[in-house]
């Protein structure tokens, strides 16, 4: 979706070009583009559905999803992780107690800290 500061960037490329002359008409562009942007609302969408299982999983995706819920294993068998050994030995925990609130809270304050830096 376009957030942040897509807005200024994608109407700062406009100005000058195709009789847009000042940041107004600019903007004025942007937001009347906001409906051609479907792809973006599109996929948030289906993200939302497929999380709440109103759309199953399909493709790779439902293959390793069964396979992490039938087998545990969460890389197929051959497969090469992208990632250090250690990362790949890590034992879940069998936790069930987990907080998706903390969970995304915690997320969220790191990712909007980090803009800072």
């Amino acid at each position: 979706m376009p957030i942040t500061g897509w807005a200024v960037y994608s109407s700062g490329l406009a100005i000058g070009h195709a009789g847009i002359e000042n940041t107004e008409e600019a903007m004025s562009l942007f937001i009347r583009s906001v409906p051609f942007n479907f792809y973006s609302f599109l996929a948030v969408l289906l993200v939302l559905l497929i999380a709440l299982q109103i759309v199953p999983d399909f493709g790779p995706m439902r293959t390793a999803e069964r396979r992490a819920e039938l087998e545990g294993k969460v890389l197929r068998d051959g497969a090469v992780p992208m990632m250090s050994k250690e990362l790949t030995d890590l034992k879940a925990s069998d936790s069930k107690n987990t907080s998706f609130l903390l969970n995304f809270l915690a997320s969220s304050a790191k990712s909007v800290g980090c803009i800072g830096e």
